[in-house]
């Protein structure tokens, strides 16, 4: 049975960078972000994670536009018999003004195997700071999240997140080899 599993995780690895390698050459699909996430954290816990899934799939996708942006990721749980959950967030920054401030919308939702998330609709507003360079920046988000058939549906929601280029100084054509 372990060798069997092994296995079949090492053909969903090859299979997946494979499938990353097939994608990274179409130029419409450069700005997606695709990884493989395995859970080295089930070999040492095996007996209290016997139902958790070894690997993870994630893609996503950040798209600023005129009116703001959009990012959304969706994961999907592998177990030996295929896919046993996926969830995704979506959300949506708009800005019609100069300044940092922007108003947001989020949808977060997904599927599991004898189960559903239950859907959460989020809105709120998103403080953002860039360097002048936008090598660097970070994004604070308050919001109210209402979360379907949930027996306390009101809720709040403080997000963060930060960004930092570690390769500003990498020559272009060392990242293209």
């Amino acid at each position: 049975m372990h060798l069997h599993l092994n296995t079949f995780v090492m053909k969903k690895i090859i299979s997946a960078l494979f499938l990353c390698m097939l994608l990274s050459a179409v130029p419409e699909l450069q700005a997606q972000n695709i990884q493989l996430h395995y859970d080295f954290g089930r070999s040492l816990y095996d007996k209290d994670l016997k139902g958790r899934p070894l690997l993870t799939s994630t893609v996503e996708k950040f798209h600023p536009d005129n009116w703001g942006s959009t990012y959304f990721f969706i994961d999907m749980d592998y177990t030996s018999e295929g896919v046993a959950a996926a969830y995704w967030e979506i959300a949506r920054e708009l800005k019609f003004w100069k300044g940092p401030f922007s108003a947001h919308l989020e949808y977060n939702g997904g599927l599991a195997k004898g189960l559903s998330y239950k859907n959460a609709y989020l809105a709120g507003a998103t403080y953002t700071y860039n360097n002048a360079s936008f090598s660097r920046g970070f994004t604070l988000t308050a919001m109210y999240k209402y979360i379907q058939k949930h027996r306390s549906p009101n809720n709040f929601q403080l997000t963060g997140t930060w960004y930092m280029n570690f390769c500003k100084n990498l020559p272009l054509h060392l990242l293209e080899q």
